[in-house]
Order: structure tokens, then C-alpha cells, then sequence
């Protein structure tokens, strides 16, 4: 993705950044980004739901259902 972003003019010898690589680059960013929210806040939403039984049934307390929510998010790709 850089090699896109980045170029070395034959001219110069100097490197400039290629204007659709960065635009391309900051949208797969926020591509990205936005794929991270949407896990985090759909395992928080499904967990939060679940009643305090159901979640120690589980083995997981409410005060760990953000954590929780972030470490699933960070395996989305």
C-alpha cells in the first residue's frame, strides 16, 4: 500500500506522495475503522442484552462486556 502512496521522480531523485494512493490509503483506513465500530458495537449490544444469569453462565461479568467487545473487534480484518 505505501509502495502506492509513495514514488521517486526520475527527475529529482526526490520522493512524492502519488495523490490517489494517500486517497486510497485514508479510505481503507476508514473502511477499516468502520468495521471495527460495527463488530465492537454489535458483541456489546448482544451482551449487554443477555441478563446477568445468562452471562455468568457464561462466565463473563458485566464490567468485562466492553473488553471483551474490543478483543473481538481487534480480530476483525
Amino acid at each position: 500500500m505505501i509502495a502506492d502512496m509513495v514514488r521517486k521522480t526520475a527527475e529529482t531523485g526526490h520522493f512524492e506522495v502519488h495523490p490517489v494512493g494517500w486517497l486510497r490509503a485514508q479510505i481503507a483506513s476508514v473502511a477499516r475503522a468502520w468495521r471495527w465500530y460495527r463488530s465492537f458495537k454489535q458483541t456489546h449490544d448482544e451482551l449487554n442484552r443477555l441478563s446477568d444469569r445468562d452471562l455468568d453462565d457464561l462466565g463473563i461479568v458485566r464490567a468485562d462486556i466492553a473488553r471483551i467487545s474490543r478483543e473481538v473487534a481487534d480480530g476483525v480484518d
